[in-house]
């Protein structure tokens, strides 16, 4: 240490050359990471440090007032508020002592002047932000005031406070992924900061997107319960077993109820019958019964009927997690925009779709479907029949990025679509589901991929029948013969839409007309 120096905590506005041992690093700073110093220390080894740096005394910081022990003085020193990267740069470079400005700030004022340094030149990360923006909070600042002080927006402030309330570990621990701002609003709506920090884990992978719909999933269930239960007590239902509801003493009514999925709607059930339900709490599915008259007697052990609710649960969270996984690919294909680079891949999809179609046929009943994708009002669209071509075409030559979607529309894609096969005979028998081909599927998450979808874990297990969820492999493939079709039940192969009016003679007439040109060019009789 220089024997020139003399401690002081007097501001002058003067340059004073501080030995470089009685600098210390700023334990507020919000920016933890330096980065390279190499150029700098390399610059300043040839010419030095050119600007000086801002520093307040170190007691100072920790009690608010002065220190007249020359000993403490000595011991303690100065904390750096501008110029924590010239310090250890100059450390590298050999130098004994620094030009520096001392100040008097109060603990609040060194955390807003180091914040606005570090952000005026891009230095801090988003997190980096974050932690500022809280430490401002702490020291009394308002949103509203920390805003005035930034120049962030209030918006952009409470996003980033959202961030500071993640664990710090687990940041760290996935820093090096490729994430977004937009993961992080998404993260935001869990509100159980515990559950948030669990997902947490997996951003920046493929199984991000899938934990956040699961977590968001539970939450709406525990928001929902105790106005589903409400209803419940004021139907005077009684609740039975899961047990009881494939047994064939009860019949279901109405609409499958899901509880993270309910709108507050009534209940569409019959008024003049007792009711009964059955509600799953961990999965969100509420179900209403009526009893079956004159039930025939059925008797089954109880080996039976285990193995029939190992089967039926399986075949739930199958369909539970079809739902999902729809949901986490119609996000991600909202959010593709047609550019000059994936063009071709657009193009070559298209052919593919239309090839696809030409040899499966086009199935009727797509026309809602495709406004729901074109986010029209379907309440207007179902009033203009005659009128759904020209609405649906006059969207679409508005907004070209609108093509990702038609292409999943045409492929049916929805949350029906699934990689399973489980009949309600087969289930009945304590027959796991059965992992089946999908060409349409797979020809959805084909499209999808190219254009940057991740598929899960869970996706890819249940695509390619590693699922747990599946029965174990008995060496025989799964055949999809004609005679399934006689027991196809409520988990069974996608049904067609045929609700719709789409089924028009010319749509006929044209079908017609492609079978003869088929025939006439391979010369087929039938």
């Amino acid at each position: 240490m220089s024997t020139e120096f003399k401690y002081t905590e007097e501001v002058t506005g003067e340059i004073v050359q501080i030995p470089v041992n009685l600098l210390h690093h700023h334990h507020d700073n919000p920016r933890k990471d330096l980065g390279d110093l190499t150029e700098l220390t390399d610059s300043i080894k040839a010419k030095g440090v050119l600007q000086n740096l801002t520093v307040v005394p170190y007691w100072f910081k920790l009690t608010g007032v002065g220190c007249d022990d020359p000993k403490q003085q000595a011991e303690m020193g100065y904390l750096v508020v501008i110029g924590n990267r010239r310090l250890e740069a100059a450390k590298a470079a050999g130098l004994e002592t620094l030009p520096c400005i001392i100040a008097k700030m109060t603990p609040a004022e060194q955390v807003q002047t180091m914040l606005l340094e570090n952000m005026q030149r891009n230095d801090l990360t988003v997190y980096e932000q974050a932690l500022g923006f809280q430490m401002m909070m702490d020291f009394g600042d308002t949103i509203d005031t920390v805003a005035e002080k930034t120049g962030f927006s209030k918006t952009t402030i409470r996003r980033r406070l959202k961030m500071a309330e993640l664990d710090a570990e687990t940041l760290k621990s996935v820093s090096d992924r490729q994430m977004s701002l937009f993961d992080f609003d998404r993260l935001a709506k869990i509100e159980d900061l515990a559950k948030r920090n669990e997902v947490l884990a997996t951003i920046g992978t493929s199984n991000f997107n899938n934990a956040v719909e699961y977590a968001i999933k539970k939450q709406n269930i525990s928001k929902n319960l105790p106005t589903i239960r409400e209803k419940i007590k004021a139907l005077h239902a009684n609740k039975i077993n899961y047990s009881e509801t494939y047994g064939g003493n009860y019949d279901h009514v109405g609409n499958r109820i899901s509880i993270d999925e309910w709108d507050g709607s009534e209940f569409q059930l019959p008024t003049d019958k007792k009711l009964f339900y059955y509600l799953d709490e961990s999965s969100g599915r509420l179900d209403f019964y009526t009893k079956r008259e004159k039930a025939a007697p059925v008797k089954r052990s109880e080996e039976e009927i285990e193995k029939e609710r190992v089967a039926r649960e399986a075949a739930e969270k199958l369909k539970e997690a079809a739902a999902i996984h729809f949901k986490l690919r119609q996000d991600f294909v909202k959010t593709v925009s047609v550019t000059q680079k994936n063009k071709p891949i657009l193009l070559k999809w298209a052919a593919k779709v239309m090839m696809y179609q030409i040899v499966h046929w086009l199935q009727n009943g797509r026309a809602e479907s495709l406004a729901e994708a074109f986010e029209l009002d379907l309440d207007e669209f179902r009033k203009d029949y005659n009128e759904r071509d020209n609405i649906l075409l006059q969207k679409f030559e508005q907004n070209d990025s609108l093509i990702p979607r038609i292409l999943l529309v045409f492929l049916g894609d929805n949350e029906t679509q699934n990689y399973f096969q489980a009949y309600d005979y087969e289930l009945k028998n304590g027959n796991l589901p059965k992992h089946k081909e999908n060409d349409a599927l797979d020809l959805i998450y084909g499209l999808l991929c190219d254009l940057g979808y991740e598929m899960s874990d869970e996706e890819k297990a249940i695509k390619d029948g590693t699922s747990e969820l599946y029965r174990a492999d008995d060496g025989q493939d799964d055949e999809d013969d004609e005679d399934d079709e006689l027991y196809d039940g409520e988990y069974g192969d996608d049904e067609e839409d045929d609700s719709e009016e789409d089924d028009s003679p010319a749509e006929a007439s044209s079908e017609d007309e492609l079978v003869d040109a088929l025939k006439g060019m391979y010369g087929a009789e039938e």
